[in-house]
C-alpha cells in the first residue's frame, strides 16, 4: 500500500465550492479535518508572526485580522476561509506564544 505524505512546502488542496462559498461554514467536516491536519503543524512550530507567516505563505495561505479574530486566508483569492479558533488555535493563544503580531495596511499579518 502506498500513502502519500505531505511536507510542509506543499500546498492543501481544497475542493472549488468551498473557496466559492469563502467562508468556515461552507467545509465539510472531511475538508476541515485535512486542512487542520496540513496546517497545526505548521502553526505549532512557527516561533515567530514572520515564522507562520512565510510558512504558510509556502503553502498559499496567509492570515488576516478581520473582526478582531485571526483569519486564514487563500492567497490566490484572498477568500477570508476559517478562523483560527475554528482550525483549533485562536489569536490569544498565539500571541500568548509569540507577542503581538505586526499588521500591515491591508489588515495582513506581516512576515
Amino acid at each position: 500500500m502506498h500513502t502519500e505524505t505531505m511536507s510542509e512546502t506543499d500546498p492543501v488542496p481544497l475542493p472549488a465550492d468551498w473557496l466559492a462559498q469563502g467562508h468556515e461554514a461552507a467545509i465539510d467536516c472531511e475538508t476541515a479535518a485535512m486542512l487542520r491536519g496540513a496546517l497545526m503543524p505548521v502553526i505549532r512550530s512557527a516561533d515567530s508572526w514572520p515564522d507562520l507567516v512565510r510558512r504558510l505563505e509556502s503553502k498559499g495561505y496567509g492570515l488576516v485580522i478581520h473582526d478582531h479574530k485571526l483569519v486564514l486566508i487563500d492567497t490566490r483569492s484572498d477568500r477570508l476561509l476559517c478562523t483560527g479558533k475554528f482550525l483549533g488555535t485562536p489569536l490569544d493563544e498565539l500571541r500568548g506564544r509569540m507577542g503581538r503580531p505586526r499588521i500591515n495596511t491591508s489588515g495582513r499579518i506581516a512576515a
